[in-house]
């Protein structure tokens, strides 16, 4: 159905002041002086819809320049849905080249087209104080000739809302190329290109108490900032966050833009959001373009999720060694490209979308660094230090950065320490050089224990940033032969001197401190003839007493064998007994112990004694021989009686001493203890005999003597000899003389 050329001065071809539906009407060339199609009235509050689908309104004119108009539509109060319509070349004298929507509560527009409508004041929709939504829809051309808002003119207590619409070279004398909002707006997923005002060719908003949350919109190219903000009055923070504002500098006014996309591109670790240049090292270049938000406050990137932003075209042009070559690709997809290059070429990376021209430019650097492993030694014996030279010098032009060395040292070696040129951690085995002029070089020494045996291989690895055309890595091998540390111990379980005859034992302990087991070991401990074997014990291996060889075999990291010798002596004089160890191993420790005693003679002392006539005398005698009764001469035989000392004497060929002890008066008839002593000396082992005189009243005058058997001690003293006091009381209590007092 299709109404054409109606006139009237309220409606050109429709008249409503009731329920209205229009639904796949064309109204071409019809004139009012408002609503040039249609003018309708409902109640302000009225929850009736006046409904328009799939028409089509072509060049209708509202002529009445003083009040309302309404090119195609001049709507008052209650609440209008227009969905599925195309409003095309529609005039307004007044304001609302398509639409003039007066009061009422909403009106909602989806899924139209508006297209070179013109009006003093919105071009294609003015709207007062109703909530006006509008959704995918295309706003294009639309021009408000002598006023505000080129396609939409809104002003409103309310809010406006704008989901996925698009507007196009649309413009306004004044304010508001695309719209121009009073209050609230909410507008995401839309498109604002090449509009143009005075003010705000996007959008120019007075917000007043409302509320603004526009993001995830596209605006490109509009005059006179994208987005105007005129914040007088304004009581609420605006958001304006996740827009792409046509390149990475966003035009605004009023407001100072946290967040939005930016076009970033990368060319391995290096980032760039505006035209740039990079000499970067590496034959693999990683490039890439990517459309990611930046932070205006923080200064940072971070990947998000593109929610409701439109898409568009960006034509990627990438020009290296091997020509140009370009794409055309989703802006909101990431384009990433491995690229291998030769040391000195270039290349460009171009990201052309709406106004932004980004260029990103490499150019190659390559390095030439060398290294190079050696040790001091390379045939060593375990538990050796060793010292690793590590050098790495650069040959190239440039300088190489970020240079490191990868050293981890193999087991089997202890780490001491390292000096001087940078920083190397053991436990991770990095040495840390940072960067390295051309020309120059830099040394590290690392000190080290072997610890174990064989071959031992050490790598050492060059890291940096750029490519290397040189010796990336070395390595050095060691060869470690086993070796042990044994130490020998001698010892015998007497201490001082020992006498002819005496049977003694001999320890021999055996140990290996490491760092390998020992192999074959043999001790020789051929025994002196001064000694007479005869026996001996071990758990580790056997003793042959001919030979004087003890075969260990094998002894253990830590192993420790032992040997007991059971032995008489049979001279007298220093007896030395050497003793020495044989392995197959290199040994570290020593080789050889020794022990020397000294043997002497045994002695046996007897001692007498007899009172004088006039018992005021008592003469002593003692006689000193060896263990074979031979007679020692020109030895100190001291006496004494009842535990006192009386006197010294020297013994004559016939190993006899005598000494005279007088008295003024007569001894009282008495038991009397005469006690000898030989102290010994370096040849003779000390010895003492006791004597008790017995001497009573004899009225026969008999002589008073008694004979005691000897008491020989066999034992090594001191030269001062024992305590007396001692040996007599011992020696009384032996003869019943002091008994226990009841």
């Amino acid at each position: 159905m299709a109404i054409i050329n109606g006139n009237a001065t309220l409606g050109g071809a429709i008249y409503s002041t009731g329920l209205l539906g229009i639904y796949n009407v064309t109204f071409i060339n019809n004139t009012a002086g408002r609503g040039g199609a249609i003018w309708a009235s409902n109640p302000y509050n009225s929850t009736m819809a006046n409904i328009i689908q799939n028409s089509v309104f072509i060049n209708n004119h509202g002529t009445d320049s003083s009040a309302g108009g309404g090119g195609a539509l001049m709507l008052t109060g209650g609440q209008v849905q227009i969905s599925y319509s195309n409003f095309i070349n529609n005039t307004a004298a007044n304001n609302g080249g398509a639409i003039n929507k007066n009061n009422g509560t909403i009106i909602g527009i989806f899924e139209s087209v508006f297209e070179n409508n013109s009006a003093n004041n919105g071009g294609a929709i003015y709207n007062t104080n109703s909530n006006l939504t509008i959704s995918d829809s295309l706003f294009n051309n639309n021009s408000a000739n002598a006023g505000n808002g080129g396609a939409v003119y809104s002003n409103t207590a309310t809010s406006t809302f704008l989901y996925y619409v698009n507007f196009y070279r649309n413009s306004a004398n004044g304010q508001g190329g695309a719209i121009y909002v009073r209050h609230s707006i909410n507008s995401t997923g839309s498109n604002y290109i090449n509009n143009t005002a005075s003010q705000g060719g996007g959008i120019y908003s007075i917000p007043d108490t409302g509320d603004v949350s526009v993001q995830y919109n596209r605006f490109v190219n509009n005059s006179n900032y994208d987005y105007y903000l005129n914040n007088t009055g304004m009581s609420k923070t605006p958001n304006l966050s996740y827009n792409w504002w046509g390149n990475n500098t966003p035009l605004v006014y009023g407001i100072v833009l946290t967040d939005w996309f930016v076009m970033q591109l990368t060319a391995n670790n290096f980032s760039t959001i505006v035209n740039s240049s990079t000499n970067q090292p590496g034959s693999n270049v990683n490039l890439s373009y990517q459309l990611i938000l930046y932070n205006n406050t923080t200064n940072t990137f971070s990947i998000v999720d593109y929610g409701n932003l439109p898409d568009f075209i960006v034509n990627l042009t990438w020009t290296g060694i091997n020509g140009i070559n370009s794409e055309l690709i989703n802006a909101k997809g990431f384009y990433s490209e491995i690229t291998n290059f030769t040391s000195g070429s270039g290349f460009s990376l171009r990201a052309i979308g709406d106004n932004e021209n980004l260029m990103l430019y490499k150019e190659i650097i390559f390095a030439n660094l060398t290294i190079s492993k050696t040790a001091n030694v390379t045939n060593v014996l375990n538990g050796q230090r060793v010292t690793y030279t590590i050098t790495v010098t650069n040959n190239g032009n440039n300088t190489a950065t970020n240079v490191w060395i990868n050293d981890i040292l193999p087991s089997g070696i202890i780490y001491l320490g390292s000096y001087p040129s940078g920083d190397y951690n053991p436990s991770t085995g990095i040495w840390y050089i940072g960067n390295l002029n051309n020309g120059s070089n830099v040394t590290l020494f690392i000190n080290v224990l072997l610890n174990r045996s064989g071959n031992i291989t050490n790598m050492a690895t060059i890291n940096l940033d750029e490519s290397n055309l040189g010796i990336n890595n070395t390595n050095v091998t060691i060869s470690v032969d086993p070796a042990v540390n044994l130490t020998i111990n001698k010892s015998s379980n007497v201490k001082g001197n020992v006498v002819n005859g005496q049977t003694i034992h001999y320890t021999i302990t055996v140990s290996n401190h490491g760092p390998d087991g020992a192999t074959n070991v043999v001790v020789n401990d051929k025994l002196p003839l001064e000694l007479v074997y005869l026996g001996s014990s071990t758990k580790y291996g056997t003793y042959n007493p001919n030979t004087g060889i003890w075969t260990i075999g094998s002894l253990a990291k830590d192993g420790t064998a032992t040997l007991i010798i059971t032995v008489r002596i049979n001279t007298t004089g220093n007896i030395t007994n050497i003793v020495n160890i044989t392995t197959s191993d290199m040994n570290y420790g020593s080789n050889m112990t020794n022990l020397t005693i000294l043997a002497i003679h045994n002695t046996s002392l007897n001692v007498s004694a007899k009172f004088s006539n006039d018992n005021k005398t008592i003469f002593f005698t003692g006689k000193l021989v060896d263990e074979f009764g031979n007679p020692l001469s020109n030895k100190t035989i001291k006496f004494y009686l009842n535990g006192k000392y009386i006197g010294k004497s020297l013994t004559n060929e016939n190993g006899v001493a005598e000494l005279n002890y007088t008295k003024n008066n007569p001894f009282k008839p008495a038991n009397y203890l005469i006690f000898a002593l030989f102290n010994g000396d370096e040849e003779y082992n000390y010895s003492n005999a006791s004597y008790n005189l017995k001497f009573k009243e004899d009225k026969n005058n008999s002589t008073n003597n008694t004979n005691i058997n000897p008491v020989v001690a066999n034992a090594t003293m001191k030269e001062t000899g024992i305590p007396i006091t001692a040996i007599f009381l011992v020696f009384l209590i032996s003869l019943g003389l002091i008994t226990k007092k009841r």
